[in-house]
């Protein structure tokens, strides 16, 4: 038996959970980010897929998908090629530290939630990706041409 089936099955017999991290690239789109965008795409597609299956089990599947979340602050915000890091927020406005998103996250876990957007940005995302995917994505690359990365042409 592999290692993946036994943890598989004692997972059910536990009726536990699975927790994925995610990001606002999970949901949404995001400019000059495509595989990162593409992989966080996947996984959220993959765990909800997976919530259905074990569903049956017991098991439940979350996905907490943070905005800006204070991480290594030493590092720089853009990349030699100029394109802004994913992540970041040099503003001191929009990021939360990792203790206030964890804190979020296991909030939101504890309620049940099988989606979980953590911290401002994220919440406000979803709500507008929700209602508006075209404003969102508006809003996404006046705001990500403005501040980061390769300009829109013109």
């Amino acid at each position: 038996m592999t290692h993946y089936r036994a943890l598989h099955l004692d997972l059910r017999a536990a009726k536990g959970s699975h927790l994925a991290i995610s990001s606002v690239a999970g949901f949404s789109p995001l400019l000059h980010r495509t595989a990162y965008a593409a992989s966080k795409h996947a996984l959220e597609g993959f765990f909800k897929s997976l919530r259905s299956e074990e569903k049956p089990y017991g098991v439940s599947c979350a996905i907490a998908a943070p905005s800006f979340v204070a991480t290594n602050i030493g590092s720089p915000a853009e990349a030699v090629d100029g394109t802004a890091r994913p992540g970041s927020a040099d503003d001191g406005v929009d990021y939360m530290t990792p203790d206030a998103a964890a804190k979020q996250i296991l909030d939101g876990f504890e309620r049940g939630r099988t989606f979980i957007p953590v911290g401002r940005v994220a919440r406000l995302a979803w709500i507008v990706n929700r209602l508006s995917p075209r404003l969102f994505e508006m809003l996404m690359e006046r705001r990500i041409g403005k501040d980061g990365g390769t300009p829109a042409p013109q």
